[in-house]
């Protein structure tokens, strides 16, 4: 039997998307967040999405929920750092539009490691001490039978399908990282464990023999893969590790324009509705090549 290739195109890989699924999204901050598959869930009009970050989540958050696609979050940060907080987010939230799932690091962490090796929870003893779990009924605080202290047990998170980013990958899903993989592994393996999809975008899809001869450097297996779809600069304007760096000047331009409705529309207008070549040419090839690390 002829080995299965696994490489679709951006409209086609979204299309495993349903509106209402829960939708894990990989990298942290302003780094390694698979935009061009973002941009591609606004486009095809997904909504009451429940969207998962990793430790941490900005504009790939940010951005659906301001365009009417997210019900719920589950992230345990959703800001732009020394850039201010995220703006879509914290309106929709205030105006009661979007469910808060509150949480820390490590029970994002914990709640996909439950998915990932099939327990009914993982413990943590992030939360201990604070409101989380008055605030969040899904954590349960239990006494640990061995020592008899207090612990914070973590449902499982498991997700409908994963949106991850790496740098290279080839064309039967092996991911390369050329930086932090940061949650994307644990994304993908609990995403898997739970028959979920696992999408990967990629810059440049390299020949397998390149994976054959440095095996180590796969830092997710083929197997964990649904989709690989390449877009060279798909992580734009978040970072792709050992690539090229986040766009600040265009974070802020969409920071601004998220102050009012008028001046989102716009932006959605001349980045989001269009084709990933077409964001690309907005962008501009020569400002894109300046972020670059190589």
């Amino acid at each position: 039997m002829e080995r299965k290739e696994k490489v679709l195109s951006i409209e086609e890989s979204v299309k495993m998307i349903k509106s209402g699924d829960i939708v894990a999204i990989g990298g942290n901050a302003m780094h390694n967040h698979p935009m061009a598959l973002v941009r591609e869930i606004i486009r095809q009009e997904k909504k009451d999405l429940t969207l998962i970050g990793g430790t941490a989540s900005s504009i790939d958050i940010d951005l659906p929920v301001g365009a009417g696609c997210v019900k719920k979050t589950m992230a345990s940060y959703i800001g732009f750092e020394w850039l201010g907080l995220a703006p879509n987010f914290r309106k929709y939230v205030k105006d009661g539009l979007v469910e808060v799932w509150e949480c820390d690091e490590s029970h994002i962490i914990s709640g996909l490691y439950a998915a990932s090796h099939d327990l009914p929870f993982m413990h943590t003893k992030g939360g201990i001490g604070t409101d989380l779990p008055r605030l969040n009924p899904d954590l349960k605080i239990f006494r640990d039978p061995i020592n008899g202290e207090e612990l914070i047990a973590v449902p499982p998170i498991k997700p409908d399908v994963a949106i991850i980013l790496g740098q290279y990958g080839d064309v039967y899903g092996n991911i390369v990282h050329l930086g932090s993989v940061f949650l994307d592994l644990l994304i993908a393996s609990a995403t898997e464990r739970v028959e979920g999809k696992v999408i990967a975008l990629v810059d440049r899809i390299i020949p397998h023999r390149n994976i054959l001869s440095s095996p180590r450097s796969t830092t997710i297996p083929s197997f964990l893969v649904d989709a690989v779809v390449e877009a060279p600069f798909g992580a734009h304007p978040c970072s792709s590790h050992g690539l090229y760096s986040y766009d600040d000047p265009h974070l802020k331009e969409y920071i601004k324009a998220c102050s009012d409705e008028r001046t989102f529309k716009e932006y959605l207008d001349r980045y989001v509705y269009k084709t990933h070549t077409e964001y690309m040419e907005t962008i501009g090839m020569e400002r894109l090549r300046d972020l670059n690390f190589r």
